[in-house]
């Protein structure tokens, strides 16, 4: 099979996967096409993701997005969910860090949301059960304001466990520059977030600021 064959046939497989619109796929196509046999392919976008990782394993630019997209509602449903603590809480420390929080999560909402539409993919996935479940508990009438931050704690106490969403949809952009580097600045930006949980938990429970996380 020629490469411009397989090329038009993954872009169709794509569409058909509902990972890019159909005009994006026109313009791939005819980009393709322009570009003949020995073309390189799509330039941009996601079709351009579909090379291989450094390790020699295909990459799919399907689930690529799809791991974009459902950080982005996670990302938004954070966001929301800090920022509806920070107007329960009376603890004015507390508000103005997470204030900080939730615009950095809802940031992250809008450059995902952004990449997305660029690669030809309307956002659509929803955020998991579980997250909502998780989500509605932190913003219970009944929880304290230390209950919530420990809760949050626990959930990332485990960072590698925390990052690997984000770690394997970095794996998956080779030959994407452009979305490596937006989720490695999220990355950072997650950590940080992590960071400052901790301490704000530490210093109202009566703890160290550090939390062992060598289990």
């Amino acid at each position: 099979m020629s490469d411009t064959r397989e090329q038009l046939d993954r872009l169709l497989t794509l569409y058909r996967k509902g990972a890019i619109s159909e005009e994006a796929l026109l313009d791939q196509i005819e980009q393709v096409s322009a570009e003949g046999p020995n073309g390189s392919g799509a330039a941009d976008g996601v079709a351009s993701t579909a090379t291989e990782s450094g390790e020699g394993e295909p990459v799919d630019p399907h689930r690529l997005v799809q791991l974009l997209d459902e950080f982005r509602a996670a990302e938004a449903s954070g966001a929301d969910t800090l920022s509806r603590w920070a107007k329960m809480s009376e603890d004015p420390q507390l508000i103005g860090g997470l204030r900080v929080l939730a615009a950095r999560e809802y940031g992250h909402a809008v450059l995902l949301e952004h990449r997305l539409r660029e690669l030809g993919v309307t956002p659509s996935a929803e955020v998991p059960s579980w997250l909502a479940g998780f989500n509605h508990a932190i913003l219970s009438s009944e929880a304290s304001d230390v209950e919530r931050l420990g809760a949050l704690v626990a959930q990332f106490s485990d960072i590698e466990r925390s990052t690997e969403r984000i770690d394997q949809a970095i794996e998956m952009t080779a030959g994407d520059e452009l979305t490596r580097e937006v989720l490695v600045a999220i990355r950072i930006d997650e950590l940080a977030t992590i960071d400052w949980l901790r301490a704000a938990y530490g210093s109202r429970n009566g703890a160290d600021e550090k939390v062992d996380n060598d289990d």
